[in-house]
């Protein structure tokens, strides 16, 4: 997995508990 991924990955984390 790339930094990136691992950024993207965070962000759906984010999304999903709003």
């Amino acid at each position: 997995i790339s930094v990136l991924e691992g950024i993207l990955l965070v962000q759906l984390q984010i999304a999903l508990s709003l």
